[in-house]
């Protein structure tokens, strides 16, 4: 069993020796209606934004194939732009062998096609591990270099067929109400231990495509911003933008084209979610990002300000079906609301820092940014909630007052045309030309200012990361920026994983307890803890790959009776599924159901009494500790009503108050949540954050190593641990 383990070094540039190229995902299938001067202009687009190539995605048997692939050749020829092929063995099952020799021979030759290494054709495509064998002669014939997405069977079972010469995921977006994460990206870097890794990056996903059976969403939000901070961190040999002319997904980054629109017809949408929701904006800041990971460097010649953000508030219209997560990836599905926020998000690249202001429907609110580059010059990103505002959405870049960027953006409204929301986002942006400015860093110069881990990594990946100390796999840099220094040296004391915690504590533990923060239960300097940590366990293999995943092995109903308990703790080999019971030790509540005015006309109901609070079933991969959070319907249940005969629904606008608990101190007015508040940032400290310090922690100042994270939300978190469960004669 192959063990990742977090070692205790700096943070880690990956690099090397061969030439990184930047490609986007093209949906073949969707250019049934392309001439040849839209496939020259989407290729002239694409070049502007430093795009090397196309990965040109189609199933077999599409009758696009035929008439679009030489189209595109021709057009990539002409201006020396690179496409490969990815063979999509989803949309109509798998590619006989002799077509996808015959292809890849046809086309290798020519000049535009992107070769690895400057001798092999790039191959790849989406799914079908079944017919991993039909490789081995594929490559034979074709001298291709082979990197698969086999995304569904994970980086490990994908290496062991031994035909992949790399691997390119497909996993570019976060589960759940979750930033995105670098956990998988590095377990694709760690077994493929050395070979190429093409790494995912996309900047949104929503479909709604009953035809296809799908209609979920994944968080978007911050995430373009958040994902080239991952490439900067992993520094993969290639990295694939997930997509470029999707647009049944919502990832498509390339212009709208009224002839590209098929999917909705195929896929029976309730409606075009595309249409005038342009992303051309996510490709303005494509060159400096692209340059920074390629070349280390880059020049900024224009700056520029990009926003997005969905034109509907979610609670505003009716869902249309849409949750987020999907079950048909195993994913615990929740309301769409959970996870997509009513938001503007701005990104800007600049030379010079200038103050933020964001109008919606005449409200301005000025606003600090999220993240800043080092000394001012580079991209910026902030977050700016909608505050319950609607209409005409300004976004401007003011210096000294003075506006010198300007978005103005669709309005946000109320109500949904088509009935039911559109979780799109609309995105825009503006650009002007300055005089050439170089970043006063390289990014292999720059040190992790910041990072987080989603599970209970997350309260040493914050203090380490912070330090420039942030392994990828537990813990995720955000923010990359100018070192931070410790103001006290090492206390050498050495620190291990505490009982039951697995491995992957060994370096952070060694690394916090160092410098003088050892945080139980985590962490402990006890020397009879050497060789102790639990080694995290690979899910069983089914031995028939057709078993049906869905099936309910591995629930665990738990006893109401665990909450009596002081420390409740559940034990299990995973993988395996929490049932927990609901939980009661919260005092009955009672919500007042808001009035309802209809036709003039006021309606009440009773009030709702809760005394016990559902919690969602627990997914126990390979973590040691679960942290389950209440989290309460977003929206009320609506009413039914009758009006001239014809029954008719209404519900509150207005969100369903959160369940009661522990409720954290709020930040002071000069911080915003989630931000990092370490001892060396307070040395100057106020009075007025010392005072503030001191009603809600009771201490005047922070001790050596000490940090303060403000709060993200004001949701009860339930003590609650499970133990993973290892057979000792089975490492």
């Amino acid at each position: 069993m192959k063990l990742l383990l977090s070692l205790l070094v700096a943070c880690v540039w990956l690099t090397s020796v061969d030439a990184k190229a930047v490609f986007a995902h093209f949906m073949v299938g969707n250019t049934e209606h392309y001439t040849e001067a839209d496939f020259s202009r989407e290729v002239s687009l694409a070049q502007e934004a430093h795009i090397d190539g196309f990965a040109l995605n189609f199933a077999y048997g599409e009758k696009t194939n035929g008439l679009s692939i030489p189209k595109v050749f021709s057009a990539a020829n002409s201006r020396g732009f690179k496409l490969f092929f990815s063979f999509d063995y989803a949309g109509n099952g798998s590619w006989p062998q002799d077509d996808v020799i015959a292809l890849i021979q046809k086309y290798s030759s020519q000049a535009s096609y992107f070769l690895h290494e400057g001798s092999k054709p790039l191959v790849s495509n989406f799914e079908g591990p079944k017919a991993a064998d039909d490789w081995h002669l594929i490559k034979e014939q074709t001298n291709c270099f082979f990197m698969p997405s086999w995304s569904s069977l994970g980086a490990k079972k994908a290496l062991r067929p031994g035909v992949a010469d790399g691997l390119f995921s497909w996993a570019a977006w976060p589960e759940g109400p979750n930033s995105m994460d670098t956990v998988i990206d590095s377990s694709y870097v760690e077994f493929l231990a050395g070979k190429p890794y093409m790494m995912p990056v996309s900047p949104w996903f929503y479909t709604n495509l009953p035809g296809y059976n799908k209609n979920w969403l994944w968080r978007g939000d911050n995430l373009w911003y958040d994902r080239w901070t991952n490439v900067f961190v992993m520094q993969p040999l290639y990295v694939q933008i997930i997509s470029w002319n999707d647009f049944g997904e919502s990832h498509y980054i390339g212009p709208l084209n009224d002839n590209a629109y098929v999917a909705f017809e195929v896929g029976n949408a309730p409606f075009n979610y595309v249409k005038d929701m342009p992303h051309d904006g996510w490709r303005l800041f494509l060159p400096y990002f692209i340059d920074m990971y390629k070349n280390d460097i880059a020049t900024i010649t224009q700056e520029g300000v990009v926003a997005w953000y969905r034109r509907t508030p979610g609670s505003a219209c009716a869902a249309g079906g849409t949750v987020g997560n999907t079950a048909a990836q195993l994913q615990l599905e929740m309301p769409a609301t959970e996870l997509a926020q009513d938001m503007v998000f701005v990104s800007a690249l600049l030379t010079k820092t200038r103050q933020l202001s964001v109008t919606i429907g005449g409200k301005q609110s000025l606003n600090s940014w999220n993240f800043i580059p080092p000394n001012g010059i580079g991209v910026f990103h902030a977050a700016v909630p909608f505050n319950g505002r609607t209409g005409v959405v300004k976004v401007e870049l003011l210096d000294n007052g003075n506006s010198e960027l300007v978005v103005s953006g669709a309005s946000i409204t109320g109500s949904c045309p088509d009935g039911i929301q559109n979780w799109n986002a609309w995105v825009g942006s503006s650009s002007k030309s300055v005089s050439p400015t170089t970043p006063t860093k390289k990014v292999s110069e720059l040190q992790c200012q910041k990072g987080w881990a989603k599970d209970s990594h997350n309260l040493l990946c914050t203090y380490t990361c912070m330090h420039n100390y942030c392994p990828p796999g537990p813990c995720t840099c955000s923010w990359l920026g100018v070192g931070a220094k410790f103001s006290e040296d090492p206390v050498s004391l050495k620190g291990y994983p505490g009982p039951g915690m697995t491995c992957d504590y060994l370096g952070l533990c060694s690394f916090t307890c160092d410098h003088g923060f050892c945080p139980a239960p985590y962490c402990y300097a006890d020397e009879s803890l050497i060789g102790k940590c639990v080694i995290p366990v690979d899910p069983p293999e089914s031995e028939d790959e057709d078993d049906d995943d869905s099936s309910n092995d591995g629930l665990i109903w738990i006893d109401p009776s665990i909450w009596d308990e002081e420390h409740p703790q559940v034990t299990c080999q995973p993988p395996c599924t929490l049932v927990l019971p609901p939980w009661t030790k919260l005092p009955t509540t009672t919500i007042e159901y808001p009035i309802i005015t209809i036709d003039g006309k006021t309606t009440t109901f009773p009030p709702v009494t809760v005394s016990e609070y559902e919690l969602s079933t627990v997914v126990v991969k390979s973590q040691s500790t679960i942290t389950p959070i209440i989290s309460s319907t977003k929206s009320w249940k609506p009413i039914t009503y009758t009006e001239n005969g014809t029954p008719r629904t209404a519900k509150p606008t207005e969100p369903v108050p959160p369940p009661p608990g522990p409720t954290p101190p709020p930040p002071p007015p000069f911080l915003y949540p989630g931000m990092v508040v370490g001892r060396d940032a307070l040395d100057d400290a106020s009075e007025t954050f010392c005072q503030w310090l001191e009603d809600h922690y009771g201490k005047k100042s922070l001790g050596p190593g000490s940090f303060i994270e403000m709060p993200l939300n004001y949701t009860a978190i339930i003590p609650f641990q499970v133990l993973v469960s290892v057979e000792r004669d089975e490492l």
